[in-house]
């Protein structure tokens, strides 16, 4: 990144702080959703009462 890209940046961020804060926030839920989806996905599906627990533990 250039440096005058990074003062403009860095100005910018000074002048409109909440903007700012709103930008970061926005792109912190999104990571955290994206992280919560794909853990559940990768999750294995809840144990049934009855099903032996070695199916669970089968690679």
């Amino acid at each position: 990144m250039s440096l005058w890209r990074q003062l403009t940046y860095g100005l910018r961020s000074l002048t409109d702080r909440t903007t700012k804060d709103n930008d970061a926030d926005d792109e912190v839920r999104q990571y955290f959703e994206e992280t919560v989806a794909a853990w559940q996905a990768a999750a294995s599906p809840p144990m049934t009462p009855g099903a032996p627990l070695a199916s669970n533990w089968a690679t």
